[in-house]
């Protein structure tokens, strides 16, 4: 992994525990490298959709989708599923993609707690959005 952000220009390290950061510590700059590696290589990218099915065809998948405004149906040789989870509807994540990895065969373990970002309504902070620190309690 770090070879192939390496090759996409993003300098980064291991921290104590095998942990891998980008050097500035944001992730915005991972962000940024995966979106300059995709609109380099063409690739099309669907976001905010609606998943109605995923099949497995000869040529890869075929993804029927939807928006507010327009069905899709789609062919793909490769497919990222990034759909959040349950815990944050408002952004539209939800538990469908969970059937979908099942479905092909995916096994899916039970979900524990992660990182989450800490809202704060005061504009000074937001020079941090994206920063990591390590703390104790």
């Amino acid at each position: 992994m770090a070879n192939i952000f390496k090759n996409f220009g993003l300098l980064s390290f291991y921290d104590n525990e095998g942990r891998y950061y980008p050097i500035s510590k944001h992730a915005a700059s991972v962000l940024d490298v995966l979106r300059l590696q995709v609109e380099t290589l063409g690739i099309d990218v669907f976001t905010e959709q609606n998943v109605n099915s995923i099949k497995k065809v000869s040529n890869g998948f075929k993804i029927s989708s939807d928006d507010s405004e327009k069905k899709y149906d789609f062919i793909c040789n490769k497919l990222v599923i990034a759909n959040g989870s349950k815990a944050a509807p408002k952004l539209g994540g939800n538990a469908s993609a969970i059937d979908y990895l099942k479905n092909f065969g995916h096994k899916v373990v039970s979900f524990s707690p992660a990182l989450c970002p800490v809202k704060v309504k005061s504009d000074v902070l937001k020079i941090l959005k994206g920063l990591r620190v390590t703390g104790k309690a």
